[in-house]
């Protein structure tokens, strides 16, 4: 069966083989990656943890994800491009989400993905993982 979007936890965000291999078969993915995460790309490399504490406060954007056990989740959601893109259709972003409530509890995802995908769709599908 075709899928449009892989999504996965940091055990598979981790797996730099695995990012490559889904951007060889042309797969757009959301994939969650620690705080710790060392991501490289063109002779250059930033710790994840990093790139959060460089973020702007006024750049955040309140998103709901969609229903979760305790009602709608909302959370503040941010993208940053990782990489330049090479070509004109494709693109390697950085997604952040935060806790509305408390700004330390965040989570970050790399992303490849069309250059046409926006915010909104990133963030949903970021919350079917």
């Amino acid at each position: 069966m075709p899928c449009i979007w892989v999504v996965g936890d940091t055990v598979y965000g981790h797996s730099r083989r695995l990012r490559a291999w889904l951007e060889e078969q042309g797969l757009s993915y959301v994939l969650a990656v620690p705080r710790n995460e060392v991501l490289r790309a063109g002779g250059d490399a930033w710790k994840v943890s990093e790139v959060y504490a460089r973020l702007a406060e006024e750049d955040w954007e309140r998103l709901r994800v969609g229903a979760g056990s305790k009602g709608q989740r909302q959370n503040d959601w941010q993208v940053r491009i990782l990489v330049a893109p090479t070509n004109t259709t494709w693109g390697r972003y950085l997604l952040f989400r935060r806790s509305c409530s408390d700004p330390t509890t965040w989570q970050a995802y790399v992303v490849g993905a069309p250059q046409t995908c926006d915010l909104v769709t990133l963030v949903a599908v970021a919350g079917t993982c």
